[in-house]
C-alpha cells in the first residue's frame, strides 16, 4: 500500500474523538428536544451515566496527552500559549462568523434589517470569541431558538473553550 501518510502519525486518536463527539451528539440530540431521561445509555444504566459522561472524559484524557507533548515540544511558555491560540482562534472565528451573521440571520424570526440592527447581535460575535472570561455565557442572538427548550444556546460547544484556554495556562 505504500506510505502516502509521510508526515501524519498513525495513531488512533482521530479515531478515539470521532467515537467520543458522536457520544456527546447523542447526549445533546435527546437534551435539546426535552428527552434527557430517554437518553439510550442513561436509560440502560438507569441514569447513572449517559454518552456525553464517557465522550466528554475521553476528550480531557486524549487532550490532555496531546496538549502536554506539545507543551514539551514547545521552546517557551509563550512559544506554547501563541500555538495554542493559533490552533483556537481561527476554528473559533470561522465558527462565530458562520453561526452568527450567516446561519442564525437565514432562520431569525427578525428580519435581516431588525437581525443586524440588535446590538445582541455583535455582542454575541464578542461574546463568543471571548477565550478567558465567557465562563458558561452561552451567546444569544435575537429571533434564534426563543422557543426552543435551550433558548440561548446557539453553539452551545463553546462553554468549554475558555477552560480549556484556562487549562493551558495550568500546564504552564
Amino acid at each position: 500500500m505504500g506510505n502516502f501518510q509521510t508526515g501524519i502519525h498513525r495513531n488512533n486518536f482521530n479515531l478515539l474523538r470521532l467515537i467520543f463527539s458522536i457520544f456527546v451528539l447523542i447526549t445533546h440530540a435527546y437534551v435539546l428536544t426535552g428527552n434527557t431521561e430517554k437518553e439510550p445509555l442513561s436509560v440502560l444504566t438507569h441514569g447513572q451515566i449517559n454518552f456525553s459522561y464517557i465522550g466528554l472524559r475521553g476528550f480531557f484524557i486524549i487532550s490532555g496527552f496531546l496538549i502536554f507533548q506539545s507543551f514539551q515540544r514547545s521552546t517557551s511558555a509563550i512559544d506554547f500559549l501563541w500555538k495554542r491560540v493559533l490552533r483556537i482562534l481561527p476554528g473559533l472565528f470561522t465558527i462565530s462568523v458562520l453561526t452568527i451573521f450567516i446561519f442564525c440571520p437565514l432562520i431569525s424570526e427578525l428580519s435581516l434589517v431588525q437581525y443586524f440592527s440588535e446590538s445582541k447581535t455583535y455582542f454575541a460575535f464578542f461574546e463568543s470569541m471571548d477565550l478567558l472570561f465567557l465562563k458558561n455565557n452561552h451567546s444569544s442572538v435575537p429571533g434564534v431558538f426563543e422557543k426552543n427548550i435551550c433558548t440561548s444556546q446557539i453553539n452551545g460547544s463553546l462553554w468549554t473553550i475558555s477552560y480549556e484556554f484556562l487549562f493551558y495556562i495550568g500546564i504552564i
